[in-house]
């Protein structure tokens, strides 16, 4: 799956509401993320946690840097690879 934009508040609750088409995704593409905040942050958690949930190993690719420091402050980088 391919997020754009501003993955904060509203986006968040309108993702959430149509998981059922994306949660099976085990790879999401950040690189078009434009802003990232703590709700953001926590669906991506939730979203990992289904990943290894089903044994796979949850991916992120082009992770802005505003995802990388609140991930870092939470504690929950480790859930995730990254690539560029």
């Amino acid at each position: 799956m391919r997020l754009s934009g501003d993955l904060q508040g509203e986006q968040v609750r309108r993702l959430w509401a149509i998981r059922d088409q994306w949660w099976q995704d085990e790879t999401m593409d950040l690189r078009e993320l434009v802003a990232i905040d703590s709700a953001g942050v926590a669906i991506l958690v939730k979203w990992a946690k289904a990943v290894r949930e089903r044994g796979q190993t949850p991916g992120l690719i082009g992770t802005p840097d505003d995802f990388d420091k609140l991930a870092a402050l939470y504690g929950v980088a480790g859930l995730f690879t990254t690539q560029a």
